[in-house]
């Protein structure tokens, strides 16, 4: 039987090759080489009191655990089984502590007070301190920050003409500030804001007190230079001092890495009352080119209303492009009026219509006047006026406008008489051709049979009316009403010759 100290040599060297075999020969040591079986250390009987210490280990109290990967925390080693002791009383040398290889990237130490694993940051995860369940910032939370990043602005940037070292918030949280105009807006804020946004230097005006920004403005982002990349434009309504003026400043800005600079502004002034002055509305549109946009901006008070075009140019200069009086006064009176834009693909034109001084009720058929402009663009030019026709508002300006081919400007006279006054026989019959001549076959079959139902129907309406059909291919109804004129008029001057258009409607041509 061996002895105890003969036998210490072998159990040596099968707890080396053990160790061995399970961390693998390269990895088990961090930073040296696997130290040989003929070092003293394991060849001492005395060395087993003491292990050599391999690699240093963090020492992790209870309740912490080491950063790492999540699937390497989870399969934590299990702790090593007690050793054996031998017959002769001496206990088995501890088995020796190998630390686990650390990847590149993942931090090693203590994290104390972590009892969760999901609560520990992965290489992968959110950078420190950011919270990626945190809602954006909301224009009302943006607009007050804003204003606080104001109390260090040195007060007297308008007197002096500096512009204050400030970046500006976003368009939304903009037009927010300058419609709420919230508490801490006054003073030194509002001064700032006037002096970022040049509005001395836009309106060649001076400004004093709270005056500078009426309670309305809009805000939006728009691929105004003809690229993706969005700007913001502002719309804010603006009043100023010596000279006195009213208007709306446009504002177009760029978005820097520290918050948003003004491109360009413009000011648009207003003829109009300021007490209720306002910005009614704000759009973007394209106007000049397929790939670029234009602003249509409307500013109103209580009895007038006007509508800009506004636009960037390759020089980035934001300027007007074209202007119409919506509702108001003009030369020759009051003025309702409507712009839509023509053109295929995208915009190439604009049609602008208004009805001057028209009323429910007049004298000889007249309710009016009417005014009707066609402009156009030709590549970055700001429109210009192609064709302007006037008339009376009127079922022989409507008439007129059919005879000229113009169809759809006839359609529109004839809606803008009052309804009552389009009810006789002739009215309803001007209906049906206009309708007809714009293809609307269903709506000037309507108007047809409408007319010749009327109190005041002559004959000929009736005729007229299977001719209509006639030439629309419907020769059911067509054979129908040709009869119906013959009976209405058996001695008609033209019975011969409707009697063989009716023939050749039932395939029986003389």
């Amino acid at each position: 039987m061996r002895s105890v100290s003969d036998s210490r040599p072998v159990l040596a060297a099968l707890l080396l090759t053990a160790l061995t075999l399970q961390s693998g020969c390269k990895e088990w040591l961090v930073g040296g080489e696997m130290p040989s079986p003929d070092v003293p250390a394991f060849a001492d009987p005395k060395a087993h009191a003491e292990p050599v210490a391999v690699a240093q280990v963090p020492v992790v109290p209870e309740g912490a655990k080491l950063i790492g990967r999540r699937d390497e925390a989870k399969a934590a080693p299990a702790e090593a089984p007690v050793a054996a002791v031998p017959a002769d009383g001496e206990a088995e040398p501890p088995p020796l502590r190998l630390p686990e290889p650390t990847e590149p990237g993942v931090v090693s130490g203590r994290l104390d007070g972590v009892d969760e694993l999901d609560q520990l940051p992965t290489r992968d995860g959110p950078e420190e301190g950011l919270d990626p369940a945190a809602p954006p910032a909301t224009p009302e939370d943006e607009g007050a920050a804003w204003i606080e990043s104001t109390a260090e602005v040195t007060p007297g940037c308008l007197r002096d003409g500096r512009v204050p070292s400030l970046p500006l918030p976003s368009p939304e949280a903009l037009s927010w500030l300058l419609t709420v105009q919230p508490r801490g807006f006054q003073g030194i804020a509002r001064e700032a804001l006037a002096c970022l946004l040049g509005v001395s230097r836009t309106t060649n005006a001076e400004i004093f007190g709270n005056t500078v920004f009426e309670p309305t403005a809009l805000g939006l982002r728009a691929a105004l230079a003809g690229d993706e990349r969005l700007v913001g434009i502002v719309a804010a309504g603006v009043v100023t001092e010596e000279p006195r003026g009213v208007g709306t400043l446009v504002v177009v800005l760029d978005e820097r890495d520290d918050g948003w600079t003004v491109r360009d502004s413009l000011f648009l002034p207003w003829a109009g009352s300021d007490a209720t002055h306002k910005v009614s509305s704000l759009s973007d549109e394209r106007l000049v080119l397929k790939k670029r946009s234009g602003v249509i901006l409307r500013q109103r008070d209580r009895d007038n209303e006007v509508e800009h075009h506004v636009t960037l140019t390759t020089l980035d200069a934001l300027t007007e492009v074209a202007r119409f009086t919506l509702s108001g006064v003009v030369d020759e009176g009051t003025v309702k009026a409507t712009v839509t834009a023509s053109g295929k693909s995208f915009p190439k034109g604009l049609l602008y219509r208004g009805v001057v001084a028209g009323g429910d009720s007049a004298a000889d058929g007249l309710f009016g006047a009417y005014v009707i402009e066609t402009w156009k663009a030709d590549g970055e030019a700001p429109y210009r006026l192609d064709r302007r026709q006037d008339g009376k508002l009127s079922l022989n300006g409507a008439a007129e406008l059919l005879l000229g081919d113009q169809p759809a400007h006839a359609a529109w006279v004839y809606d803008a008489i009052p309804k009552p006054q389009r009810q006789d026989a002739a009215a309803l019959a001007l209906g049906a051709r206009i309708d007809g001549a714009r293809g609307r076959v269903r709506q000037a079959v309507e108007y047809w049979k409408k007319a010749v139902k009327a109190k005041d129907a002559p004959p000929d309406l009736q005729r007229d009316y299977a001719r209509y059909l006639a030439r629309e291919k419907r020769k059911k109804d067509a054979v129908k009403a040709f009869e119906a004129y013959l009976e209405l008029a058996p001695d008609a001057s033209d019975r011969a010759e409707v009697e063989a258009e009716l023939d050749a409607v039932r395939g029986r041509p003389r």
